[in-house]
């Protein structure tokens, strides 16, 4: 019995689904995924409502950037406006000029052309006042300087010219002479020039009580107002302090003070006419 070859059946290819099912399929899906898109996002692409969270953000940029530059121009006003305050400097000032405006010098417009006599007698206070204020201090101070036969203070000549020095300035050299009441020993500021020193008596106010009124900053120098209250225009407070006012002052001058390192040193004084008409 011949054999036969049998062939394995073939099973047919699976019918091809149609093109408008598959593509209705494929953009079924998309579509399902896209919906929920098309309410975050606008046609354009953008974010739905950020157009409004800009525009928070751009006010809240805005706002800042005013606060900024108002912070600024306020901070840059209080700066001049604390530059040019020079009210917390009247009573450095006072101490300062007093012992030159304690004796109404003779106006001058360099140290060099000064009237070298207040000059030196405002050295010579500088010195004295030193020590009395020392001794004041301390009841077991002793000072280095001693009294001759009628009870002025004998002060050497170093002393003198550094108190002028920081009074005037170091460029300055002071130019030393006897002055003051003349014959008489008790009074008079006897300068020993062999011997390099002075002999200065007890030194008074006179009949004017000086009183620091404006003062007017221009880089290192300032013009300080200086005014003279008669000693019968001063009158006391309930403290028993002196009340001295401007404007009863007789006169004013205007000191040059120009600012160093070290301190002031003063560079002129001029009547108050006088500085009126310069200006």
């Amino acid at each position: 019995m011949a054999w036969t070859k049998r062939t394995t059946p073939i099973t047919p290819p699976p019918e091809d689904t149609p093109k408008s099912d598959v593509t209705a399929v494929e953009s079924d899906a998309p579509a399902a995924e896209k919906a929920p898109a098309s309410r975050r996002f606008s046609k354009r692409g953008t974010r739905r409502g950020q157009h409004g969270t800009n525009a928070v953000l751009g006010l809240f940029v805005l706002l800042f950037a005013v606060i900024g530059m108002i912070a600024t121009v306020v901070g840059g006003f209080r700066t001049v406006q604390k530059l040019r305050d020079t009210s917390h400097l009247s009573e450095e000032m006072y101490y300062t000029l007093l012992p030159l405006m304690q004796y109404t010098p003779t106006a001058f417009d360099s140290v060099e052309q000064a009237d070298q006599a207040p000059l030196i007698q405002a050295a010579l206070y500088h010195v004295t006042n030193r020590e009395w204020i020392r001794q004041q201090q301390d009841v077991n101070y002793v000072s280095p300087y001693t009294t001759d036969e009628f009870g002025r203070t004998i002060v050497p000549i170093e002393a003198v010219t550094e108190a002028y020095h920081a009074l005037f300035g170091e460029e300055f050299t002071p130019q030393y002479a006897t002055f003051g009441v003349e014959g008489d020993s008790y009074f008079a500021f006897e300068y020993e020039e062999e011997k390099q020193h002075y002999h200065v008596p007890q030194q008074s106010s006179g009949a004017f009580e000086p009183v620091i009124g404006t003062i007017q900053r221009a880089g290192d120098f300032y013009t300080v107002q200086v005014g003279y209250v008669h000693l019968q225009d001063v009158t006391v407070d309930d403290y028993g302090n002196k009340v001295i006012d401007m404007e009863k002052a007789t006169y004013r001058q205007y000191y040059t003070v120009k600012r160093t390192e070290d301190g002031y040193v003063i560079r002129a004084v001029a009547d108050e006419t006088a500085a009126t008409d310069k200006k």
